[in-house]
């Protein structure tokens, strides 16, 4: 061995004389549809490593496959990335952060990622649980439909483009003279949930206020509740007026 083999094998050994070890960002991480992330993985105590004398490699599992397949690989300052734009930073790596970075995320990204570190003889690893949410897009407008020669309004509440598909539309309204909204509970449609091609979800709730004989200035309010949002999305509208969000 040369003199500079028995530097980094002499160096190897100082640096790692305790037990290699791995730090992920808790148990599961939730990120939004088409944002970039990046997936942590740290080396505590790290704070110059020789790349060449290592490995990383990240693993991915879809929630309904128990197989792992390989989505980036670094040995020995080859790179190689199955998961197109999947990085891990050289550079960050040197200091310890094999974080993968991935852009673009989509439906398919969420599941179980694998972070495996090796420093000959010495191997960690570390796993989390990403989770994909979309935000719903919705719309709160009014439909006339005509059911036996007589005109039925209805007040139409409809959120498109969320992930999971777990969410709730409920209504409220509020008179003229009455500070507060009510809830509604009656003469109220709602959609089957759909599935949109590219894997999120629509629905559509109806109102029907032709039976509630409510004069003019009532105000309605549709309430869309979803994980993806801190707070529901409120939007109301008043009777022979426009609509608003709130």
């Amino acid at each position: 061995m040369d003199l500079l083999g028995c530097f980094k094998q002499e160096w190897r050994q100082q640096q790692w004389t305790g037990s290699l070890e791995v730090q992920m960002a808790g148990k599961t991480q939730t990120v939004f549809l088409n944002n970039n992330v990046t997936i942590a993985c740290i080396i505590p105590g790290s704070l110059s490593l020789d790349t060449t004398m290592m490995g990383i490699r990240w693993f991915y599992s879809s929630q309904t496959s128990k197989s792992e397949s390989m989505v980036f690989e670094f040995h020995g300052d080859n790179l190689k990335s199955s998961r197109p734009g999947a990085m891990v930073s050289p550079t960050g790596l040197k200091k310890g952060d094999a974080s993968l970075q991935l852009p673009v995320v989509q439906l398919r990204d969420e599941g179980e990622y694998r972070c495996e570190v090796t420093v000959t003889p010495q191997k960690a690893e570390g796993t989390i649980l990403v989770k994909v949410v979309a935000l719903p897009h919705s719309k709160l407008f009014e439909e006339t439909h005509t059911v036996n020669n007589n005109e039925e309004k209805y007040l139409v509440c409809e959120a498109n483009g969320f992930y999971p598909p777990n969410t709730n539309i409920t209504w409220e309204k509020r008179l003229p003279e009455v500070l507060q909204f009510q809830e509604v509970t009656k003469d109220i449609t709602r959609s089957p949930l759909l599935k949109n091609e590219d894997g999120t979800f629509n629905i559509t709730s109806s109102l029907n206020i032709k039976s509630s004989g409510e004069n003019s200035g009532t105000t309605y309010q549709c309430v869309v509740w979803h994980i993806s949002l801190d707070t529901p999305q409120r939007y109301n509208i008043t009777l022979n007026g426009t609509a608003t969000y709130l």
